[in-house]
C-alpha cells in the first residue's frame, strides 16, 4: 500500500511539473519592475499568483526571473525579482506557488479566457518605491535696494527621502521630504547696518516637502524619460542675512518643474533630473534655483 501511494504521488508530481514546463508566454510590456505577460493558450497548463517564471532572450538564454502578482485569463502582471526584461522576451515556468498546487489537488483549474481589452493593464497595482536623493544647484537672488539692485549668486544643496507612488501606467506621484540649503552672496547695501557697497549674503536651511506629478513619456527598457511638475513647501529651519531683513524670511510655496531620466539597474534604479524652482513674486526680492539631483530607488 505504501509503495502504491508513493507511485501515485510520483505520477502526480510528474504530471504537475510537465503541465507547467510546457507553459510559456511572452513579455508584451516592461515598466520598471512591472512585467506584463501573455501566455499561449495552445500550451496548456495552469498558472497562478506567486508562480515564478524565467525570462529568456531571443536565443532562449535565461536573463531574469519574474513572480506573477496579478493573473486574469491568459494575461498576467509580474514583479521582476532578478535580472532584466524587455518587450518581446519569452517566459518559461520556473517554480510553483502554493496556490497552483492547491488548484491541481482540488481539480479546480478552469480553462483560461482572454481579457476583452488591454485597458486593465493601464491601471497598475500600487507598488510604491522608496529611495534617497541628493542635489546640487545654482542659486540666484536679486534684491531691489534704495539706489540699485544687488545681484547675488551662490549654490543650493538638497538631501531628501523620496517616494514614487504610481497612479497610472505613465503617471505617478513623486514626493520628497528633506532639507534644502540656499546660500547666495554679492555686493550691495547691508540691510542691518545700512552700509553701502559692501559684501552681503543670505543663507537659509529649509525643511523641504514637495508633491510633484511625474509623467513618463518614453521607456527604452534600460531607461525611462519623464517630466516633473508641482508644488513644494520650503520652511526655514535656520536663516541669516544682511542683504534682506531676516525677519522677512518665512515659509514659501514654490513651483518645481523639470525633466529627467531613470536608469534601470536590476532591482534598483537611478533617477537623474534637472529641476527649476519658481519662487513666489516679491516687490523687492527675486530668487530662483536650478538644481540637478541624483537618487536611488530600492
Amino acid at each position: 500500500m505504501k509503495s502504491l501511494k508513493f507511485y501515485k504521488t510520483l505520477l502526480f508530481i510528474i504530471a504537475l511539473l510537465t503541465s507547467h514546463s510546457a507553459l510559456a508566454g511572452k513579455v508584451i510590456k516592461s515598466s520598471g519592475k512591472k512585467i506584463y505577460i501573455v501566455f499561449d493558450e495552445t500550451e496548456g497548463g495552469t498558472f497562478a499568483k506567486d508562480d515564478f517564471f524565467n525570462i529568456t532572450d531571443a536565443n532562449g538564454k535565461k536573463i531574469g526571473v519574474v513572480e506573477l502578482k496579478t493573473v486574469k485569463g491568459l494575461k498576467a502582471i509580474g514583479l521582476l525579482r532578478k535580472g532584466k526584461a524587455a518587450k518581446g522576451n519569452g517566459t518559461i515556468f520556473r517554480s510553483l506557488s502554493k496556490k497552483s498546487k492547491l488548484k491541481k489537488l482540488n481539480n479546480s483549474s478552469k480553462k483560461a479566457s482572454t481579457l476583452d481589452t488591454d485597458d486593465e493593464y493601464d491601471i497598475p497595482k500600487n507598488h510604491p518605491r522608496w529611495g534617497l536623493q541628493a542635489g546640487y544647484g545654482s542659486a540666484k537672488q536679486d534684491v531691489l535696494q534704495d539706489t540699485a539692485t544687488s545681484a547675488q549668486s551662490g549654490t543650493s544643496l538638497a538631501f531628501k527621502g523620496i517616494l514614487d507612488y504610481p497612479l497610472f501606467s505613465s503617471l505617478s506621484l513623486h514626493a520628497g521630504f528633506g532639507v534644502e540649503m540656499f546660500s547666495v552672496s554679492g555686493t550691495g547695501t547691508n540691510a542691518l547696518t545700512v552700509q553701502t557697497n559692501v559684501d552681503i549674503s543670505t543663507k537659509i536651511t529649509f525643511l523641504s516637502v514637495d508633491a510633484l506629478m511625474k509623467y513618463a513619456f518614453a521607456d527604452t527598457g534600460a531607461a525611462k524619460f519623464y517630466l516633473l511638475g508641482g508644488p513644494g513647501i520650503l520652511h526655514p529651519l535656520s536663516k541669516s542675512s544682511d542683504s534682506v531683513n531676516p525677519d522677512t524670511i518665512s515659509s514659501l510655496v514654490v513651483g518645481e518643474f523639470g525633466a529627467g531620466i531613470e536608469f534601470k539597474m536590476g532591482q534598483t534604479s537611478v533617477p537623474v533630473d534637472v529641476t527649476y524652482y519658481l519662487f513666489p513674486a516679491s516687490e523687492t526680492v527675486d530668487s530662483s534655483i536650478i538644481s540637478i539631483k541624483i537618487g536611488l530607488f530600492f
